[in-house]
């Protein structure tokens, strides 16, 4: 019985190699090939590698997953919450920024004086004014303060309408005055026929009738005796002297 199952036994065995031995050469060829592959990289490893710039001896390459290093050192934190203050507000330190514009100094301002509520009273002197007629050398002078301040040819009366000799004073002034023709009675208003040019300046009155400086449209008559009585002056001349007499101005004519 014993010899039979050892018989049995021997003879299953040699049929399950004859079943099985396609499986044991595979497995042979595997085994094999793992050898190739340990040998090469074994090869591989005694070998000098080449890694950037630098040569490495004896050190095989090792591969990291560099998306999952070191992964269990971060903490699922709920967004905007428990955040650290670097993440909730960005860095702005590497952004340039436009210096501020300096600020202007504050201008020192001296203090302002004590102002006196009673200014001191002043007082102006009035210019003493003074006309002189010289009816023989048919020239006026004008004074300012006894100074002469202007000299002016003039025509004066003719003979039967002398110009009347004495001191008399300004009575009357105007600018641009209207004539009243005394044997018409026609009106010649401002303008350039005016008989009494730009201005006039009465200084003597006999009966209605007046005597005075005035201006003339006719300036190629002065240094004559050509009028009825009055004294005719360029019409500049007779501005100028406008504007430095007054009323009471003393006017004195002499032969």
């Amino acid at each position: 019985m014993t010899c039979c199952l050892r018989r049995l036994g021997l003879a299953a065995f040699l049929g399950l190699i004859a079943t099985t031995s396609p499986l044991i050469g595979l497995r042979a060829a595997v085994a094999e090939t793992e050898t190739v592959a340990e040998a090469e990289v074994d090869t591989a490893s005694n070998s000098t590698t080449i890694e950037g710039d630098e040569l490495t001896e004896g050190q095989p390459e090792t591969e990291t997953d560099h998306d999952f290093e070191n992964f269990e050192d971060f903490e699922v934190v709920p967004f905007g919450q428990d955040l650290p203050a670097d993440v909730n507000e960005p860095d702005t330190s590497d952004i340039p920024h436009s210096p501020e514009p300096p600020t202007p100094p504050t201008p020192v301002v001296d203090p302002v004086p004590p102002v006196d509520p009673t200014p001191a009273p002043t007082f102006q002197r009035k210019v003493e004014t003074r006309i002189q007629l010289d009816l023989s050398d048919r020239r006026l002078s004008l004074y300012a303060d006894d100074e002469l301040v202007g000299s002016y040819t003039v025509a004066v009366g003719k003979p039967g309408w002398e110009t009347p000799t004495g001191d008399y004073s300004v009575m009357h002034m105007a600018i641009d005055p209207i004539w009243e023709n005394p044997w018409t009675g026609e009106l010649i208003y401002p303008g350039p026929t005016n008989p009494m040019g730009r201005a006039v300046i009465v200084f003597h009155t006999v009966g209605d009738d007046m005597i005075a400086f005035h201006g003339t449209p006719d300036e190629g008559l002065l240094g004559q005796a050509v009028s009825h009585g009055c004294v005719r002056m360029r019409n500049e001349d007779i501005l100028v002297m406008y504007d430095i007499v007054r009323r009471g101005t003393r006017v004195s004519v002499v032969p």
